[in-house]
């Protein structure tokens, strides 16, 4: 049975509480953040990657709570890199950030989610799973998405995937194994494609989106000024982007774990 990660605050909680329910009539195992783990401990982060990793989709109950909770961040960041559908069930009109721009709305009464190819959610499971001969299952089939051409709408989508394994894996196995796949298909798909895996839509403040590409972001000090804020785990890059709208003059900060994106 796929799985859905729901993610909300604890302040948040008995108004997401219907929304299991609604999941799981429609055929969905509902996992949420860890309550056996604590926050401090290294597990906690690795439990959410995990958990976005090998979903079908990421819910998000969004508030003015969760926009100032660092683990539902976390969890947008995540699944905005891995390219996983996420859908954003707002509770009041707390602003969404840039990494929930491009998510797809509900409210909690009418709450649908877009529908995953068979062989790439199969893939996802494998790879997130807790025993090695699984990933390494996960990333063999992975290797056979990206080499079919009926796969090749998901091709940046898997090659994500692939890179999170090869920088996060516990294993060297496993991480040497997602290197060589990613290695085997460099410079193989179109550049194009290429570019939509980093694109990022950032919406200032009067509403106007300018797309940028997330390697740009983080590499390009001088242009983009930033801090480093430390936030569930790990280094966040906070950017100062401007908007792109002639006579706009706003800037937008943007949040970006930029160890994931290395500028070429």
């Amino acid at each position: 049975m796929p799985h859905v990660f729901l993610v909300f605050t604890n302040a948040d909680a008995a108004r997401a509480a219907p929304l299991r329910p609604m999941l799981e009539g429609a055929g969905y195992r509902v996992v949420q953040r860890p309550e056996d783990i604590p926050p401090e401990s290294v597990l906690y982060a690795r439990a959410i990657d995990t958990a976005v990793l090998g979903s079908a989709a990421v819910v998000v109950v969004w508030s003015a709570e969760a926009a100032r909770d660092e683990w539902v961040e976390r969890a947008a960041l995540v699944a905005h890199r891995l390219r996983k559908p996420i859908v954003v069930v707002a509770l009041d009109a707390a602003l969404l950030p840039s990494t929930l721009a491009e998510a797809r709305l509900a409210t909690p009464d009418q709450l649908s989610l877009p529908e995953v190819d068979a062989p790439l959610l199969a893939a996802a499971e494998l790879l997130a799973h807790d025993h090695i001969r699984e990933r390494r299952k996960g990333i063999e089939q992975a290797r056979d998405l990206l080499a079919s051409p009926a796969q090749s709408a998901h091709h940046e989508t898997v090659l994500a995937w692939l890179e999170h394994i090869a920088r996060h894996d516990l294993t060297d196995t496993m991480r040497e194994l997602a290197r060589s796949v990613l290695e085997a298909h460099a410079g193989k798909g179109p550049a194009r494609l290429e570019a939509e895996r980093f694109r990022i839509g950032v919406r200032c403040p009067k509403g106007h989106v300018t797309w940028y590409d997330k390697r740009r972001l983080c590499g390009d000090h001088t242009t983009f000024k930033r801090i480093v804020v430390r936030r569930a785990d790990a280094e966040l890059h906070e950017i100062e982007a401007p908007c792109d709208e002639p006579g706009c003059g706003e800037t937008t900060k943007v949040r970006l774990d930029c160890e994931e994106y290395r500028y070429p």
